[in-house]
């Protein structure tokens, strides 16, 4: 049993070579969004500089800490900050663009118990979780470009394995296809990134600063876990270079439409360490160069997508392509191994398939179901989990092609849900347990009554894969393996009585529902407690039976302190005589008086209120008739002296309409002249409405009427 074992382990160790061949590199163009840089910023970072000893770093003198090694400087120089908490949007300008850092993000989530990814491997889970953060931040206003650095892979894989890196790749890819605003960079040492910064001027930068504890390894001869603990640490004090606030995601609350985190000054940032800190991580951070001759992936693709017709859908797409690619390269590996090897590694990938189609085709809701952990399945987690491993690695290889080299426009992709450790795991349990029980260690297809077409679309992925029937799933050669069965599943979670609600007596409410029958909840009858009955009606003095009025209510008005004073008073008199009574009436009459002054007081302090038009006041009059009147009789001579007053007046008249005429010829030549319709619409208005134009009335050009008497001359 302990040959066999080393056989298998051995065996992982050959698909681990294989993955390792296939290694790509960082993507060296860096940001998508600018255009041709200059080289001359980043001249200085790579110059030797001189730097004053005596400096302080914090309460820290920077010749304390010249000895010590660049990750204790970095430690000794986090210990000594001070963040504040700010709110982002109003303080800090986030309605701006500003930079989040998307490893920053997924390490939080993981680190902080959020999103249980390590035992689950849920993508769909994790992808939500950080939409729903993204989300929170841009209702409130928030404008953000999601960075992704290359060079934080050796911190993943060191940290959770190959499966959050896988992740991170899949997001990369969910953003690409997505439209999300992003970009990518080898690290944050890059000339690139520098001159990305540069460019945009970010109002600040959304980082993690988490410490990261590392088991060393036996081999691991330059210390690089111990150099990588501090790495977003490293890249805060970058960030802080650029004279950036940087924003801390660690308890970062949304309150309303503010966003609270605890942020870092740029007066925090110490080039001498960051100096020290770049020489020790930037070796670390490089990435190596990517193998040429290697096939296109999305030529593959392509071809895969044309051979699966209608039998893959295109949300199942990219997760169907690298499933087949991760069996066939197993099976071809597995291909002059020992039985139990090769059945294992079988069983593996068929499993996977498995949890292809349930992907597929079970409902989001039904995917919530309680399953056995993965700690209390040992065999489970060091031997299937190691096997997995390779298939995190295939996933973040070929999806970091594909971003290289362009989604193809012609296919339709998703990347959210990749893959579900969790539904895995359970099938996994589901098939060993069939398995063991059956005769012959074979499970057929009949455990599982899949439909025709869920068979046929199984069948042409293990094709693909270049296997040959699908069913049955043997277990005879591994079914001795030591921990290979599985412990019980824990027992189903018991639904939730229906709550029961007091049944409230309302002519009104039961008109209302009456079509609407509440069969989700148990309606009981109101019982009073006699124990409590008397605690409203005899401490508190309640009235029984009386109701409020809601309009008296709101109509009514709070009375000051001089009534409320003057009530006391009456009421610890006890007897009111006619005297109080006629005090109380003259009382509510001086206040009435005192309102009405504040109101005029108020209302002559408007601008130009108190010159208004008195309120005009109708009243129905009493018409009496009217007898015609008689006309007066004029003499002759009195008659000629009108007449001749009449004919001096409108000779006046005319005299003053010629003058205004001969006074309104050269504006109203000028107007001719006028090019600009604004000019020509002021003049014009000055002319006819005249220069104080406070409302805007027309009603018969006011000032054209002042100036011309006779009709003739307006």
């Amino acid at each position: 049993m302990a040959e066999e074992s080393d056989e298998i382990g051995s065996m992982l160790d050959d698909l681990d070579d294989e993955g390792a061949s296939r290694a790509s590199g960082a993507d060296e163009e860096g940001s998508r969004f600018g255009g041709e840089w200059s080289e001359a910023d980043g001249e200085s970072d790579d110059l030797e500089q001189e730097f004053d000893m005596d400096a302080k770093v914090g309460h820290l003198v920077r010749s304390q800490i010249a000895d010590l090694a660049p990750e204790e400087q970095l430690v000794k120089w986090h210990e000594t900050l001070l963040p504040c908490e700010v709110d982002l949007v109003t303080e800090l300008d986030a309605t701006n663009i500003f930079f989040i850092n998307i490893e920053s993000v997924i390490f939080d989530l993981i680190l902080s118990k959020e999103v249980n990814f390590e035992e689950d491997g849920q993508f769909l889970r994790l992808t939500f979780a950080i939409e729903q953060l993204l989300t929170s931040i841009r209702s409130c206003g928030g404008v953000f470009r999601l960075i992704f650095f290359d060079g934080t892979k050796h911190l993943f894989s060191a940290s959770f394995g190959e499966s959050v890196w896988a992740f991170r790749q899949a997001f990369l890819v969910h953003c690409q296809i997505q439209g999300i605003d992003h970009a990518v960079f080898p690290h944050w040492y890059s000339s690139a990134w520098r001159e990305h910064v540069q460019m945009w001027r970010p109002s600040f930068f959304l980082l993690s600063n988490a410490a990261v504890e590392l088991e060393e390894e036996e081999d691991d001869e330059d210390d690089s876990s111990k150099k990588l603990q501090g790495l977003f640490q490293a890249m805060i004090l970058r960030c802080l270079s650029y004279r950036t606030h940087v924003a801390l995601l660690r308890d970062l609350q949304r309150r309303g439409n503010r966003i609270m985190a605890f942020t870092l000054v740029p007066d925090t940032y110490d080039s001498f360490i960051d100096n020290n800190v770049k020489g020790m991580l930037q070796p670390l951070l490089e990435e190596e160069e990517e193998e040429e001759g290697e096939e296109s992936i999305v030529a593959s693709l392509k071809e895969f997508a044309a051979k699966a017709g209608n039998k893959v859908s295109h949300e199942a797409l990219l997760r169907s392509f690298l499933i087949c690619r991760f069996s066939k390269q197993t099976l071809a590996a597995c291909e002059k191994q020992n039985k139990l090897t090769k059945q294992l590694m079988e069983l593996l990938v068929k499993v996977l398939l498995l949890q292809e189609m349930m992907v597929r085709y079970i409902p989001l809701d039904k995917r919530a179901y309680s399953t056995v952990p993965l700690e209390d399945w040992p065999y489970f987690q060091e031997t299937i989990m190691a096997g997995m491993d390779r298939f995190y690695t295939l996933m973040s290889e070929e999806l970091g092609k594909l971003c290289k080299e362009g989604l193809p426009e012609d296919l339709k992709l998703d990347a959210c849900d990749m893959f579900d450790g969790r539904l895995y795991r359970h099938i996994f349990h589901f098939v060993v347990t069939k398995g063991l029980e059956a005769d012959g260690n074979k499970v057929d297809v009949d455990q599982f009554a899949l439909k025709d077409y869920v068979t046929e679309e199984l069948d042409f992925l293990w094709s693909q894969a270049g296997g040959g029937s699908f069913f049955p799933l043997c277990l005879d050669a591994v079914k001795g393996q030591d921990g290979l069965e599985p412990p019980e599943l824990p027992p189903k979670v018991a639904p939730r009585q229906k709550p029961e609600l007091h049944d409230v007596q309302s002519e009104l409410l039961q008109t209302i529902w009456k079509d609407n029958p509440f069969d989700e909840v148990d309606t009981v009858e109101c019982e009073e407690d006699e124990d409590n009955e008397g605690i409203l009606w005899q401490r508190h003095q309640w009235n029984k039976g009386v109701y409020l009025d809601a309009v008296k209510q709101e109509q009514e008005m709070e009375k000051n302190e001089g009534e409320k004073k003057m009530e006391e008073k009456m009421r610890q008199k006890g007897k009111i005589t006619d005297k109080d009574r006629e005090f109380m009436a003259k009382f509510a009459l001086k206040r009435r008086q005192m309102a009405l002054k504040a109101l005029h007081a108020y209302a002559k302090s408007l601008t130009g209120s108190d010159k208004l038009h008195p309120p005009i006041i109708m009243k129905e009059e009493k018409q009496e008739e009217q007898k015609p009147k008689e006309e007066a009789k004029v003499s002759k001579k009195m008659q000629e002296i009108l007449d001749k007053r009449k004919q001096e007046e409108d000779a006046k008249i005319q005299e003053h309409d010629a003058k205004q005429t001969k006074e309104w010829e050269k504006p109203v030549e000028g107007l001719a002249e006028v090019a600009d319709p604004a000019k020509m619409e002021k003049e014009l208005l000055d002319l006819l409405v005249g220069f104080n134009r406070v409302t805007p009335s027309f009603v018969g050009f006011p000032a054209l009427s002042s100036a011309f008497k006779t009709q003739e001359a307006q």
